[in-house]
This record gives C-alpha cells, structure tokens and sequence, in this order.
C-alpha cells in the first residue's frame, strides 16, 4: 500500500476528524455502508477538486462557449469562435501565438466539451453541465480573463 499522504500533519488530523465522525454518526469503520459512504465522498472531492483547479485555468470566453452550447445545443466551428475571437480582440497581446484549435483544445482536453466527428459538431458533455452548476452554486463569475 502506497503511503500518499502519511507523514502530513493535516491529512492526520482530518483522518482523525473523520474516523470522529464516523463513530459520532455509529458508522463502524469496516462495515461495507462505511466502505461506500467514505468512497461516495471521496468521488465528491474530487469532482470538486477538478471543478475548481479548471476554475482556475479556464478562460471567461470559454466559459461563455461552454453555457452557449449547453443552451443552444450542438455546434459548429463557425458557432463557436466568435466567442475566441471577440476574447482575441479583448487581450491581443496574450492570444498573439495561442490559437483558436488551442483554446478550443483545452475545453476538449479538459473533457467538458466533446466533438461529434460524423456531424463535425462540438457540445457541453455531462462533465461540462456539471461544471457549469457548480459555477452556478457557488456564485462564481463567468467573467474572467482570456
């Protein structure tokens, strides 16, 4: 067994707030309704663990082309680099060498966006929805640069 994490005085005492928890609530630390609430969890940590670390890189303009394609459907090219080139406009100096297959790339990388090669049309997948709900339930802005 890996030992990520041991030796790191935080992970300790939140192990130790959690096995708390556990006993508080009478939750026995090897039963299997254990097992399954504790790996529920840690699945919700990393959904949001993913959604704010791509909060952090992600540019408002594909903000903007993710919520256009989450409401109006499925797109194209055509539809969807307005909103690169109105951001290229808005910061040249920083779009100069970062090209609109870049910046639709990421969204796509960062598996939020797909592309349906047979109809050449990109769409918000279900990991982008959900991205954008967190947005939503957190109150964070769209606005940003890039």
């Amino acid at each position: 067994m890996k030992t990520y994490g041991k030796g790191i005085a935080a992970v300790a005492a939140n192990e130790e707030n959690i096995r708390n928890q556990l006993k508080r609530f009478g939750f026995a630390l090897d039963s299997p309704e254990t097992v399954e609430i504790l790996i529920r969890n840690l699945a919700v940590a990393h959904v949001l663990q993913r959604a704010e670390r791509l909060y952090r890189v992600i540019f408002g303009s594909q903000i903007s082309a993710l919520k256009f394609l989450n409401v109006t459907g499925p797109k194209s090219d055509l539809d969807i680099q307005p909103f690169y080139e109105k951001a290229r406009r808005k910061f040249p100096k920083f779009y100069i060498g970062y090209s609109y297959e870049q910046w639709r790339g990421f969204l796509i990388d960062q598996q939020v966006m797909a592309h349906d090669s047979t109809k050449d049309l990109f769409h918000t997948n279900q990991t982008g929805k959900d991205f954008l709900a967190w947005l939503v339930n957190e109150g964070l802005p769209e606005e940003k640069g890039g």
